[in-house]
């Protein structure tokens, strides 16, 4: 098994980790009668689980015991009939076994069959020497370092505690590996007689949970992930520099924090949190264009006075905690590789300490955060950091969302068609899968990931969109391309439409319709769609002004008559623990652009009005 480097540890150090594991005589003996059982006992998968254990186990082991040395034998030409001759017939394979070795094996009985017992036992011994290996192949390098610390003078100890320090994280990731692995494996799926209710209330339940889901204020965004981002998932946003990684992200932040009021904690005694982790940008450059995000003041903060910034956040920008926004914002600054993967088990503590518990993390941005094994090779570390990603996402049953760069045949791509005024390709669509820069570990590893673009329509560059172009899903989704507006005067706010008419296009250079032909989708748990006018009732900070309320209150939703006429695609279902969405009738993007441009205008000008007074 091969073992990733540790940033900042020595080959001599790699060299030692390895498995020591002692098996009985007794284990072995039962281990023997495995390898030549019957295929309809032992199958071609348990023997290729008995050679995994078996080579990761380190030969010096049992070179001073001819006994158990001699049934590693054994066992090794038993394997090399079974896996490398495809052998199935036992007579077969034990005349293979004797044709290789230098002794007689007197401790076989080849008449004797493994009972089922024994290879029941046998399964299970191998899935846990397997799975727990690592502890056998800490212990001599632990042991080592804790000899050395007590033999060292203490002002010499920082020439050892650094290696300790960076072995009891590698040993805590392989820890919560197996734990996740364990959560993984605790149901089974059967057709019998109880097995398979249970089953299925089970995954039932699951799915139907109404904390599984995050939604954002994005409707196609929601319909993209299918239904919103889901806990124990890890999702990558990739673009070209300077595109708006981190401020999509930053949008997604304050976007879930403000859609999922219901939500609700594990421990209903701490206080929801999204954390937003930037490892780019410090802490003071994210609030400030945080700032510039949440509000329509046309200045920078350093503008304004700190009353009017704090005034400003907390009533435009609804940067509050109370009984309509009980969800908490919290902004972590770490530098540049200066913490590893370990770290985001310690920053999820350290909140729950202080009474928050971290339903959602952002990250920003995946090549700033350094794999817990470290390693020379970036693409291997890239991969490494993703996996890590996905074991705190299932241990903490949270979605994480990161972000990473595009390669330069991504921007040669953009620049060719964005540049192309007679093109009726969307730009974003031309990005694949093998636009992702620097290792393709990333797309294998990662649950979603989705392509982002700023782009145009063709000859109107006044009105700027964020593609979104979904290239990896392990999910049904009825979305692969949707371009989002920004907000009018805003070039970094996504319009947030989940509460409203869709403001999203399903194309911008081919048809110029925002779709009204998408099934609905499934949102998470509180987000119980209804009237448009319900919707602005619950949700304050919805801008509605643009909205004919009147029309829509108008409507008839009652189920029984379906009289549904003003309504396109609208499914009406019975209540049940994750509602539909319920799609209000639509305005066109250009009704809503002239309509809120005005609105924006003379708001403008009132405020430059009470400026001058």
């Amino acid at each position: 098994m091969k073992i990733a480097k540790p940033v900042g540890s020595s080959d001599k150090i790699i060299s030692k980790l390895k498995n020591t594991m002692n098996l009985s005589m007794n284990s072995l003996d039962i281990l023997c009668k495995y390898v030549i059982a019957n295929p309809a006992f032992v199958s071609l998968s348990h023997i290729s689980n008995l050679n995994n254990m078996i080579r990761d186990i380190d030969p010096s082991v049992y070179k001073n015991d001819i006994d158990k040395l001699n049934r590693i034998k054994f066992i090794k030409r038993g394997i090399d009939a079974r896996i490398n001759y495809k052998l199935t017939d036992k007579s077969m394979i034990i005349s293979h076994i004797l044709s290789g070795l230098d002794f007689t094996p007197d401790f076989v009985d080849f008449n004797a069959d493994i009972t089922f017992d024994e290879a029941t036992w046998a399964h299970k011994f191998i899935e846990q020497a397997i799975k727990y290996s690592y502890l056998y192949r800490y212990t001599d390098v632990i042991i080592e370092l804790c000899t050395a610390i007590k033999s060292t003078d203490f002002e010499h100890r920082t020439n050892v505690v650094p290696e300790f320090q960076q072995i009891i994280n590698m040993l805590g990731t392989e820890f919560r590996n197996a734990e996740i692995d364990d959560n993984l494996t605790d149901m089974t799926f059967s057709l019998s007689d109880g097995e398979f209710d249970n089953a299925i209330t089970k995954v039932y339940e699951t799915v139907t949970n109404p904390n599984r889901r995050l939604i954002c204020g994005m409707q196609g965004l929601n319909r993209m992930t299918a239904g919103g981002f889901e806990e124990e998932r890890v999702y990558v946003f990739l673009g070209v520099t300077g595109v708006g990684k981190s401020v999509t992200l930053l949008n997604l932040a304050n976007q879930i924090r403000k859609y999922n009021p219901n939500y609700k904690p594990k421990d209903p005694t701490k206080t929801p949190c999204i954390v937003y982790l930037t490892m780019e940008n410090t802490v003071v450059e994210t609030v400030t264009r945080l700032f510039d995000l949440v509000t329509d003041s046309k200045y920078s903060m350093g503008s304004y006075t700190l009353p009017e910034v704090i005034s400003k956040l907390k009533q435009e920008g609804q940067l509050v905690i109370n009984n309509n926004s009980p969800i908490d914002f919290v902004i972590k600054y770490k530098a540049n590789k200066s913490v590893d993967t370990s770290y985001l088990y310690k920053l999820y503590d350290d909140l729950l300490s202080q009474g928050k518990e971290m339903i959602c993390l952002l990250q920003d941005h995946l090549m700033r955060i350094r794999s817990i094994f470290g390693g020379s090779d970036v693409r291997l570390e890239l991969g490494d950091i993703v996996n890590e990603f996905k074991t705190f996402a299932a241990q903490k049953q949270i979605p994480v969302i990161s972000n990473f760069h595009l390669n330069r045949e991504a921007m040669k791509i953009i620049e060719q068609y964005s540049n192309n005024k007679s093109s009726q390709i969307d730009t974003t669509k031309r990005i694949g899968q093998s636009n992702v820069s620097e290792s393709v570990l990333i797309l294998n590893n990662t649950d979603v990931a989705i392509v982002i673009n700023k782009d145009h329509e063709r000859g109107d560059d006044s009105k700027e969109y964020m593609a979104f172009s979904l290239i990896k899903m392990r999910d049904k989704t009825d979305t692969q391309y949707f371009a989002q507006p920004f907000a009018y005067g805003n070039h970094i706010r996504l319009i947030e439409d989940v509460n409203g008419p869709a403001m999203y296009k399903t194309a911008l250079n081919v048809n110029e319709n925002i779709s009204s032909t998408q099934g609905n989708i499934r949102t998470s748990s509180m987000n119980s769609m209804g009237p448009i006018s319900m919707l602005a009732k619950d949700n304050k900070s919805m801008d509605t002004s643009f909205i004919d309320n009147d029309r829509y209150n108008n409507i008839n939703y009652n189920e029984e008559e379906k009289d549904l006429s003003e309504i396109e695609d609208v499914q009406i279902k019975h209540p049940t623990a994750i509602s539909p969405f319920i799609e209000p009738p639509k305005i066109t993007y250009e009704q809503w652009y002239e309509q809120h441009k005005a609105a924006q205008e003379l708001m403008n000008d009132i405020k430059d009005f009470k400026t001058a007074m």
